[in-house]
């Protein structure tokens, strides 16, 4: 005689194990957890150590792809005669615009280091360059005891009452600077620490600007092969060009913007006869480049380095110069150059450039307002999509129940004074 199986206890005591096993699971999951963090962790930087070149590649080729852009306009004049082949003009455009940037690069390094008295001998490398520059700013050439003994000799009535306030702030500039080209220095040794990551990285930024055609059609069918022509890959692509319109007008603006302060600086700064104005022109443009704290920090270090440099009537033409460039900077050449507002309000985008910079030094700083911009912008998107009816609804509802409210209180009081 068989045995008789209940289907019904049977699915039961099947729901029962698989629950068991599901809470051992969810238990060994729990209890490993510090082991996967650190176990994600570590294949994260492992990643990245590996990909570092082509990440560093794409974001080169990102930044340069308009001004080399440029230089291909310019070199095939109006009517594309000057130039005709198109191979040609791209190929010497990417060229130049990375001459540029490689020789802006290295004569800021230069030319602070000679600034500071660095001498260039057979074993002068880049990274002792760096070193030399980030040791002379936290010496003494560079200490608080030595900008008040500058202020003191001026001989000024009211320096004993902000003594304190004037060290207070130049101890914080002093680390503010010093944290900044050591992030700054990090990250350029931290590139070229490996000779094939960087030259990898360099071809991958020539291969990019060259072929950009043929890498976003490469791009565009990958991307179809993934999401096809579903709605996650649409709203994918959405929040794609969010982000591409708010980084490209933001960091491309602020780079223009940059050039534009810098070369204003020096000009202004050669014409009231202030020394090294080249250099401080240069500073005063990168230090643009992060909102509000940018301009006050260069104008303070133009003043400074004009102090220690050539005394108290060069750093009163440095701050004079310095405000002069930024107050046309903000009212005439950043609304027409850069043209793009992020939407955000400057308490906002405090709060992201201190948390960018204390985790991401001067890269933070630049990536930190386009970053919550476009997570403010993709909020918004999806707030009046999903919401925006339902708000205002509550507002009409509100609105209606207003003069109802109204009526009944007048009610109540010709009542009372009826009575």
């Amino acid at each position: 005689m068989k045995p008789k199986f209940d289907k019904k206890y049977l699915k039961v005591c099947l729901y029962v194990i698989a629950t068991v096993v599901v809470i051992y699971l969810a238990m060994i999951i729990i209890n490993s957890i510090p082991e996967i963090y650190t176990f994600i962790l570590t294949l994260t930087s492992e990643l990245f150590r590996l990909l570092r070149p082509l990440i560093f590649g794409l974001i080169i080729a990102y930044i340069l792809c308009p001004p080399a852009r440029f230089i291909e306009k310019l070199l095939g004049g109006r009517k594309q005669r000057f130039i005709k082949s198109l191979k040609k003009r791209r190929m010497l455009s990417v060229i130049i615009c990375y001459l540029i940037v490689l020789g802006a690069i290295a004569g800021l390094m230069l030319g602070i280091y000679f600034m500071i008295g660095g001498q260039i001998s057979s074993n002068t490398s880049l990274s002792k360059v760096f070193n030399y520059i980030v040791s002379y700013f936290s010496s003494n050439s560079f200490s608080q005891e030595k900008l008040i003994e500058q202020l003191s000799g001026l001989n000024l009535p009211f320096f004993d009452n902000i003594e304190g306030y004037i060290s207070d702030g130049i101890v914080w500039i002093q680390n503010f600077l010093i944290q900044l080209l050591n992030s700054f220095f990090a990250s350029m040794l931290e590139i070229g620490s490996s000779v094939f990551s960087l030259i990898v990285a360099f071809f991958l930024s020539i291969y990019l600007l060259y072929d950009t055609e043929y890498f976003m059609r490469l791009w565009k069918r990958f991307f179809f092969f993934i999401f096809r022509n579903s709605k996650l890959g649409k709203k994918t692509q959405f929040a794609l060009e969010v982000i591409d319109e708010t980084f490209s007008s933001y960091i491309r603006g602020q780079l223009i913007e940059a050039l534009i302060v810098a070369v204003l600086s020096t000009i202004a700064l050669l014409i009231v006869g202030v020394d090294y104005a080249i250099l401080i022109g240069i500073i005063s443009g990168i230090f643009n480049l992060v909102p509000y704290v940018g301009p006050i920090v260069g104008t303070i270090l133009a003043a400074i380095l004009g102090l220690l440099e050539g005394g108290f009537w060069q750093m009163f033409w440095a701050i004079v110069v310095m405000i002069i460039v930024q107050q046309l900077d903000s009212n005439i050449f950043q609304p027409k150059v850069v043209g793009y507002n992020v939407g955000l309000h400057p308490l906002f985008i405090m709060v992201a450039i201190i948390i960018g910079g204390s985790q991401g030094g001067l890269i933070g700083m630049l990536i930190a307002v386009p970053i919550v911009a476009s997570v403010k912008k993709l909020i918004s998107v999806w707030y009046s999509t999903h919401l925006e009816q339902e708000y205002l609804q509550s507002l009409n509802d509100e609105t209606q129940d207003e003069p109802e409210k109204n009526t009944e209180s007048e009610n109540e009081a010709q009542d009372v004074e009826d009575k």
